[in-house]
């Protein structure tokens, strides 16, 4: 099977998904965005229970699916499938990485950041996804190495400075976290 049956019903039950989210007061358009939801799920699960060779990316864009409608224990069970389908998935550990941060799961969430690192070590998320749960951990100085890495390989990002920035004044370093957090508005400042 090829992923083009299921990528498209991602995106539209993310759609969704805002839509319902955002207090619309319209209650029959907001009726026909459930039922439209939830034929899409219903179409996406027949597609995946009807194929018997799902492939990684199959598994990986139904954790995305399970995780945007907030079943976190599915999406993790499916980034793990996609993980043994592609050992060397850096995108799924990522994820399953965040999902096991927002559970408060921050040790296992730093594994799966190091498997991510491991397999994609030139990539800013996983950086920047570490050094939160490390800093979530109250392991400012590790926090701190990790930003260094996310701002080594996407310096133009302003989310790792202004974390690092936190974790420097976590740490007492204020006038260093002041140098910091301005370079992080400057990066977050529209030129115009």
């Amino acid at each position: 099977m090829t992923t083009s049956l299921i990528n498209p019903n991602i995106n539209f039950i993310l759609l969704c998904k805002t839509y319902l989210t955002n207090k619309n007061e319209n209650p029959l358009a907001r009726s026909a965005v459930v039922i439209i939801f939830n034929l899409s799920l219903l179409q996406n699960l027949m597609v995946i229970a009807s194929n018997k060779e799902l492939t990684s990316q199959d598994y990986f864009n139904k954790a995305i699916e399970m995780e945007s409608l907030g079943h976190s224990a599915q999406a993790i069970r499916h980034y793990d499938i996609a993980i043994k389908l592609q050992p060397n998935f850096a995108d799924a550990y990522n994820n399953k990485g965040n999902i096991l941060t927002k559970l408060g799961k921050y040790k296992e969430a730093i594994d799966s950041y190091n498997l991510a690192i491991k397999y994609q070590p030139e990539r800013y998320e996983p950086y920047l996804n570490k050094g939160a749960a490390l800093a979530d951990l109250g392991e400012y100085q590790g926090a701190i190495n990790s930003f260094d890495l996310a701002i080594k390989y996407q310096p133009e990002r302003y989310e790792a400075y202004n974390n690092k920035g936190v974790a420097l004044r976590s740490l007492g370093k204020y006038q260093e976290a002041e140098e910091v957090f301005n370079k992080a508005k400057a990066l977050r400042t529209p030129k115009f």
